[in-house]
């Protein structure tokens, strides 16, 4: 099995916790939708899109 590329994520469990190490905004912008969304609901969506 070839090295994954340095910088991907691995797993969904990795994308998880890179995602909960990411800061919240101060002052979200619900207009952007700047809102909190879950770290696990965020690795599973992305997973499903691969």
């Amino acid at each position: 099995m070839p090295e994954p590329r340095p910088g991907r994520l691995r797993s969904r469990r990795e994308l998880e916790i890179f995602v909960e190490s990411l800061p919240a905004f101060r002052r979200p912008k619900l207009r952007l939708e700047q809102y909190p969304t879950d770290a696990a609901a965020v690795a599973t969506a992305a997973a499903s899109v691969q």
